[in-house]
């Protein structure tokens, strides 16, 4: 199941996005959701504004939608009210720290531009798949938010990153079925993946608490203040709905063999 950003856009929206997966439960769904309407958006201006140089202001544009997320918060959760808010205080800390990092930073290429502008317009996604989890728990629905990072592998081309549909397979299955067998509803960030290589270095293969401290750049500074390494970064990437017609058409092979 996909929600898109106007399906997730407030706390109506988020409550009746849960209503419709719990109507669903029975067919044990995958969810899919993508950001709050106008946030990635806002995310990407803010690296624009940090490019400029200013990364407090870059931060500053992104307040209005925290309070958005927040005031969902305070309209539907209880329980899971105080994880959540800390969720969103420690995304704005790390979104911060990567956006001051482009703007200190004296002349980034154009990969490492759009490795950064990955990383924190993955956020909108990855904020928004949480939220719904933890609506869906509020609701007594056994619900999980799983880090698309570790289920989406690409390959390294930021900003348009392609599937590793074989690696990306093994993964989303290794990830995803044992929840869905356990009647869980696992609750993905949509457009959002990771290469191969940052995978391999990612702190743990197993599915992440939240809050997660990824993605985080290391870096490795030269005296010319250039960016060497960055490593674990997130990928903003349309996998998921490749994935998703990969697995159908394997399922409709296997069907037909029967």
């Amino acid at each position: 199941m996909k929600f898109g950003g106007t399906s997730v856009e407030g706390a109506t929206a988020f409550q009746n996005a849960a209503r419709i997966v719990s109507e669903r439960q029975a067919l044990h769904p995958v969810v899919i959701v993508s950001a709050m309407a106008g946030f990635t958006d806002a995310l990407l201006n803010s690296v624009r504004e940090a490019l400029n140089g200013d990364a407090s202001k870059a931060a500053s544009t992104l307040d209005k939608h925290f309070d958005r997320h927040l005031r969902v918060i305070d309209a539907l959760l209880d329980n899971e009210a105080a994880w959540m808010r800390n969720l969103i205080d420690q995304s704005r800390v790390e979104i911060a720290e990567l956006l001051k990092t482009m703007a200190v930073d004296s002349g980034p290429g154009q990969s490492q531009r759009k490795c950064f502008a990955d990383a924190v317009a993955s956020f909108g996604e990855r904020l928004s798949a949480a939220m719904l989890a933890a609506v869906l728990v509020e609701n007594k629905v056994s619900s999980s938010a799983v880090d698309s990072r570790l289920c989406i592998i690409t390959d390294e081309e930021f900003g348009c990153a392609a599937p590793l549909i074989d690696e990306t397979f093994s993964r989303t299955t290794a990830h995803l079925q044992p929840l869905l067998e356990s009647r869980c509803i696992p609750v993905l960030g949509g457009f959002i993946g990771s290469t191969l290589a940052q995978f391999l270095n990612y702190p743990s293969k197993k599915q992440p608490s939240w809050p997660i401290s990824a993605p985080k750049c290391f870096i490795r500074k030269r005296c010319n203040r250039q960016l060497n390494e960055i490593f674990q970064c997130a990928f903003v990437t349309r996998a998921l709905r490749r994935v998703a017609a990969h697995w159908s058409s394997r399922r409709r092979k296997n069907h037909r063999r029967r």
